[in-house]
């Protein structure tokens, strides 16, 4: 059980975490059909973001040695969805995927049907997710029409609450 934990917060902190770490954007391409007006390049954190009373469609990316990283992020009434892929020169793409919605924040990738869920409190102190939510970033984005499945969790992935997981793992 131990082991199952530490591969599954490597893999999500690595791949989620590590993104948000990188600093240098890139352009990713635009779907003209879910956003409106021009984008603006604004230089913000994701707690920013998620205390933003706008809804949004944010763009951000990064290609240094390490690898190439792109997503796009949702926000709207305090729930923020991020959609990330990497790939490196040594490793196919990954798509992972960040959900916040009331008070709890959820973590899952492409490459398992297992996910985190962790409280929003434990996510904003990094202790649980390996994302800084002080940090600030720059985001190209756009106004967006509020789509409501965007905050919706995906109905085939499992997620086991990160911090019973832990409780357990210390029983043993």
């Amino acid at each position: 059980m131990i082991k199952f934990i530490q591969i599954v917060v490597a893999v999500l902190v690595i791949v989620v975490g590590g993104y948000f770490i990188k600093n240098t954007p890139s352009a990713p391409k635009i779907d003209s059909s879910v956003v409106q007006g021009e984008g603006t390049v604004i230089n913000t954190s994701i707690g920013e973001l998620l205390g933003s009373a706008d809804a949004k469609r944010c763009l951000v990316g990064s290609n240094d040695e390490s690898g190439t990283t792109n997503g796009e992020l949702f926000v709207s009434s305090n729930s923020l969805r991020g959609d990330f892929i990497s790939s490196s020169a040594t490793q196919a793409a990954v798509d992972s995927h960040l959900l916040i919605a009331g008070d709890s924040a959820y973590l899952w990738s492409s490459t398992s049907k297992e996910g985190i869920k962790f409280s929003l409190d434990s996510a904003k102190s990094g202790e649980a997710s390996g994302i800084d939510f002080s940090a600030k970033k720059d985001y190209e984005c756009f106004s967006w029409s509020e789509d409501p499945s965007k905050f919706e969790l995906p109905t085939d992935t499992n997620f086991s609450d990160f911090a019973k997981l832990l409780e357990d793992a210390a029983k043993k």
